[in-house]
């Protein structure tokens, strides 16, 4: 699985704000969860919750892969953004399942403010 891909696809579509693109990167039927107690349904929610990178400006994104097996993988982040002239930090982890297509069938975000 090329977890490396992926990931470079996510942050570039995200950089160009490209909400189409990024849903591109899950399965129809992903089990994506904004946090570890908000799952989203469908994908028209996942576009929803995608709107709000249209007002993220200098974003800054860093990943570092901690674990892998076989189509399961963990990632730290950090995420760095302005959003209406205010700065923003946030860092996590994503845990990420890939299909044999690279495509998310299973997305998890922990994330924290700093």
């Amino acid at each position: 699985m090329d977890i490396e891909k992926w990931l470079e696809d996510f942050e570039r579509t995200w950089k160009k704000k490209n909400i189409e693109s990024v849903l591109e990167l899950f399965t129809d039927d992903v089990d994506y969860y904004e946090t570890p107690f908000e799952k989203l349904d469908n994908k028209e929610d996942l576009k929803e919750e995608w709107r709000s990178v249209k007002d993220q400006q200098e974003l800054e994104f860093e990943t570092e892969i901690f674990s892998r097996e076989n189509d399961k993988f963990t990632v730290k982040w950090n995420l760095r953004y302005t959003k209406r002239g205010e700065q923003n930090f946030l860092k996590g982890i994503y845990l990420i399942k890939l299909n044999s297509d690279y495509k998310c069938y299973e997305f998890w975000q922990y994330a924290s403010l700093k």
